[in-house]
């Protein structure tokens, strides 16, 4: 009985052990996808044509702000 008791003891503690794992490995992914994400996203930026920069001496660029 006393080794029944340690068997099943010993599967609860591998199954919480198994779900830490897959929490941990599930927080991992998550991290992963929220970076790739964002590097795409500064990739799109990057690559995207930009416009000219404003020039002080042209009238077109009077309205910009900058």
């Amino acid at each position: 009985m006393c080794n029944a008791y340690n068997s099943s003891s010993y599967i609860n503690l591998r199954q919480i052990n198994i779900e830490m794992i897959e929490e941990k490995e599930v927080e991992q992914a998550a991290k992963d996808i929220a970076s790739n994400m964002f590097d795409n996203w500064l990739n799109d930026l990057e690559e995207k044509e930009q416009p000219q920069a404003c020039s002080i001496d042209n009238p077109d660029c009077e309205n910009c702000g900058s």
